[in-house]
């Protein structure tokens, strides 16, 4: 196993670090995109009958998406705090541990960012007629 000694390893685990961070910027971007969306496809319900059962789907997966961010923003922040001593203390141990974590939530968050564009495209991808009158 290799110690913070090296300075190579030691820029990489910086590196781990900040796309981390970066991770958690994107997932509160996602947050806020999805109350706006929330808040555009409540108003829609309101002015449309026939289409009330496919906006109510689109509602409820856009509330799933919401916990899904949630759960996702404590694991990133759950992982910042298992990166920082790593980073911070030349004496620690590095273990394949640390990159499984990564890799497992680099995943969780890959899934999560397309999910988030799904829901994006049904909601601006019918492009209703109403949706722009009501937007103007």
């Amino acid at each position: 196993m290799k110690t913070i000694d090296d300075l190579q390893l030691e820029n990489e685990l910086q590196e781990l670090y900040l796309v981390t961070k970066y991770w958690l910027s994107g997932l509160e971007f996602c947050k806020g995109e999805l109350n706006f969306f929330r808040k555009l496809s409540s108003g829609y319900i309101c002015n449309i009958k026939g289409k009330i059962s496919n906006l109510q789907l689109l509602l409820q997966r856009t509330e799933m998406l919401e916990r899904k961010i949630k759960e996702a923003s404590l694991h990133v922040t759950a992982y910042l705090k298992f990166l920082e001593p790593i980073i911070l203390d030349s004496t620690q141990n590095i273990s394949i541990l640390l990159l499984n974590k990564h890799l497992d939530l680099e995943n969780e968050i890959n899934i999560l960012f397309e999910d988030f564009q799904y829901v994006k495209q049904e909601i601006f991808g019918a492009q209703d007629p109403l949706i722009l009158t009501k937007a103007h």
